[in-house]
């Protein structure tokens, strides 16, 4: 197999994972944006990580439609399209003009999935670092504790 073959093999995998990428961010910041438009994402993680048990299984499947068969489906489809169009022809112009397509389709997607997952807050929340304890900590050797003689109610939080 030729130089040119391999090089030729290895645009049509790029451009392939790239459909595959651009496709489900797509489908899946959709998905975000339709059902949990109100959901932050540690909300979204939080329930990630928690076990099904009784749920509703219709989110489920609706969730494995959107992020799953859609976007492969999709981009079988469409890179079967474009195979047939663009890398059957020794025309380096379609292939340059699909390949900024595709790039530019997959950075939108990404952004688009970006803003409808709202990971923006959260990631910035993760970077920073409170004042919380600086403020408030007291070194329980520094403080002398004293309780009253007459009992009172105890509240205990968990």
């Amino acid at each position: 197999m030729g130089q040119n073959k391999w090089k030729r093999y290895v645009v049509i995998i790029i451009f392939a994972i790239l459909i595959l990428l651009s496709l489900l961010f797509f489908f899946s910041g959709y998905y975000l944006q339709s059902n949990f438009a109100n959901v932050s994402f540690e909300q979204i993680l939080f329930n990630l990580a928690q076990p099904l048990g009784n749920a509703d299984q219709k989110i489920v499947m609706k969730g494995v439609i959107w992020c799953v068969v859609l976007p492969i489906t999709s981009t079988v489809l469409l890179f079967w399209g474009l195979y047939k169009t663009v890398f059957t022809t020794q025309n380096n112009k379609k292939i340059l003009t699909s390949s900024i397509v595709v790039v530019l389709c997959f950075s939108l997607s990404s952004f688009y999935l970006f803003e409808a997952s709202k990971i923006g807050p959260y990631l910035t929340a993760q970077q920073g670092s409170g004042t919380i304890y600086q403020d408030y900590y007291v070194d329980p050797k520094t403080v002398h504790f004293s309780f009253p003689e007459q009992k009172r109610n105890l509240i205990y939080i968990y």
